[in-house]
């Protein structure tokens, strides 16, 4: 997903897609430079880091992790529109472009 689509929707992530994407890291990047990064943990648990968030985009990290945690394709979506809609998206690892592209 480019830096210009917008975060999908819960009705566009299916139960299988959100389970291939919950199991491998995750990097959100607003246009300011601030960044997310989500990798799950061998327990189920997942481990974030976060780097240049200013203070609105800390709150909405925040509530977005609550509904990212629990781990089902609509939370999943629901915590990647409110991150979308501050300015975050998701950033393809480049290894991932090569073999998909």
């Amino acid at each position: 997903m480019s830096m210009e689509e917008p975060a999908r929707t819960a009705e566009e992530i299916d139960e299988r897609e959100a389970i291939e994407i919950l199991n491998r890291p995750l990097v959100l990047r607003a246009a300011n430079g601030a960044t997310i990064t989500i990798t799950p943990g061998l327990d189920g648990s997942y481990i974030t880091s976060t780097r240049g968030l200013d203070a609105e985009q800390f709150w909405v990290y925040k509530q977005a992790m609550a509904y990212f945690r629990r781990g089902d394709a609509e939370s999943y979506g629901l915590a990647l529109a409110m991150l979308g809609s501050i300015g975050f998206f998701p950033e393809v690892p480049e290894s991932l472009d090569r073999v998909s592209g």
